[in-house]
């Protein structure tokens, strides 16, 4: 769960509760971020953006209501990947990285366009593949975009 919290009172609440992947039985969110439009600057709205182990990318509204579907963040099929952190440089992109558990838990750089979530893949690269799956990023699940 996201959870909104009061550092002067110390009250929460839950903000948003993505569904349980069934075949993990877990959540586990290990990116959270808001889009440039929140302060200022971007050219779009204020949005709250989560990368989730193993289910996607979501956006949400500040009232805790999602924003169109879950970007999608499956690069292999069967399903053999996971993603990691969120990074959200301001440059009008969003960013995960993610392994492939089946191929030695090489690792990938995924690219997104901030308004709309939509997948924006380097050239020659199947979306949102910005960078190809390599052994040079092994299991990475932190990103720092600049």
């Amino acid at each position: 769960q996201v959870l909104k919290v009061s550092p002067a009172t110390g009250s929460f609440a839950v903000f948003a509760a993505p569904p349980v992947i069934p075949e993990f039985g877990f959540v586990s969110l290990l990116g959270i971020g808001f889009l440039p439009g929140c302060f200022g600057g971007g050219g779009g709205p204020c949005r709250l953006v989560t990368t989730d182990f193993a289910n996607g990318i979501r956006r949400y509204k500040l009232d805790g209501k999602p924003v169109g579907g879950v970007d999608a963040t499956n690069i292999s099929a069967p399903f053999n990947n996971f993603i990691g952190s969120l990074s959200i440089p301001g440059n009008g992109f969003y960013y995960s990285c993610g392994f492939l558990t089946a191929a030695g838990n090489q690792g990938f750089i995924l690219r997104y366009q901030a308004t709309s979530g939509q997948a924006r893949p380097a050239p020659g690269l199947a979306p949102p593949l910005l960078t190809a799956p390599t052994s040079m990023l092994n299991r990475s699940v932190g990103i720092l975009a600049l």
